[in-house]
C-alpha cells in the first residue's frame, strides 16, 4: 500500500527504515538535552539515574572507585523508558497501555524502582 502524498511517503519511508519521532516532538524539542541527575544507593552501591527530559528515558550507571574489586562494567541499565511496575507475562497476557514513569511521579521522600530494585535517593545535582 503506497501513501499518496510526499509527506506521508516520507514518513512512511522513514518508519519502514526504522526510524521515527518521539510521540511528542514539542516535548523533544523543549526539552532537549535536559536531564534530571540523582545520586541513589542501593544495597551499599552507589549509583547515577539520569532520566532524559526529552523522551521520559532512564539510565541507572553504577559509581566504581579505584581498587574497589567490582567489575568494571558501569552500566546498570541501558537508556530506555522505564515500566512502572515489573510483571513477567504469561502467555496469553497482555500489557495494555503506557504505564511507564514520568519526572512528576518522581519525588525526594520516595525511592525509585527500577524493575523491583528500589534505589534511595541520597543528592541530585544543581539543574535538578
Amino acid at each position: 500500500m503506497a501513501p499518496k502524498k510526499d509527506k506521508d511517503l516520507l514518513e512512511y519511508l522513514e518508519k519502514k527504515l526504522g526510524g521515527g519521532k518521539v510521540p511528542s516532538e514539542k516535548q523533544f524539542l523543549d526539552n532537549d538535552r535536559k536531564v534530571l541527575r540523582f545520586f541513589v544507593r542501593c544495597d551499599d552501591n552507589q549509583y547515577v539515574w539520569h532520566y532524559f527530559l526529552a523522551d521520559d528515558t532512564v539510565e541507572i550507571i553504577e559509581c566504581h572507585f579505584p581498587n574497589d574489586g567490582r567489575d568494571s562494567f558501569s552500566i546498570y541499565l541501558q537508556r530506555r523508558k522505564l515500566p512502572q511496575t515489573f510483571n513477567v507475562n504469561q502467555p496469553g497476557q497482555q500489557f495494555i497501555g503506557d504505564n511507564y514513569l514520568t519526572c512528576d511521579e518522581i519525588t525526594v521522600d520516595r525511592d525509585l524502582t527500577a524493575y523491583g530494585r528500589a534505589f534511595r535517593i541520597c543528592g541530585v545535582d544543581k539543574f535538578t
